[in-house]
């Protein structure tokens, strides 16, 4: 899966997030650095401070996505969003870990 590829880091390192748009992973033009509050030299990832740009690219991108998806039958759009389900269950505690 994209998105869980992209969201991927091993120890020590730090996730550098980008804006998901239209299917790709975009490096916004501004990034924001997140410290570790209990060692505040310890960066622990690097966010995207997306400004109207992106936005407006991310808003054409999901009408755009949304013809698409109401044309895709009902059972196939809840296989989609129960394998969704699945990832995060699956990485339930790395996500809390994460947050």
């Amino acid at each position: 899966m994209l998105i869980e590829q992209q969201c991927r880091v091993s120890e020590g390192e730090y996730m550098e997030g980008m804006n998901f748009i239209a299917g790709a992973w975009q490096p916004a033009a501004r990034t924001h650095p997140r410290e570790n509050p209990a060692n505040p030299s310890e960066t622990v990832g690097v966010y995207p401070v997306s400004g109207k740009e992106e936005a407006l690219s991310a808003f054409d991108a999901a009408a755009e996505g949304f013809h698409t998806w109401r044309q895709t039958p009902i059972i196939q759009r809840a296989r989609i969003l129960q394998q969704a389900a699945r990832v995060l269950e699956r990485r339930q505690a790395e996500i809390a870990h994460d947050m």
